[in-house]
């Protein structure tokens, strides 16, 4: 159980990085499309 619960958390933190990283990389690309 407490493995399960450890497992589902670092899947989260990976997931969660994945996201903002992503969003990081959107907001950056539209910024070098405003200066173009």
């Amino acid at each position: 159980m407490h493995q399960c619960k450890e497992r589902a958390r670092a899947l989260g933190t990976i997931a969660y990085k994945r996201f903002m990283s992503g969003k990081i990389h959107k907001s950056s690309s539209q910024i070098q499309a405003m200066i173009q």
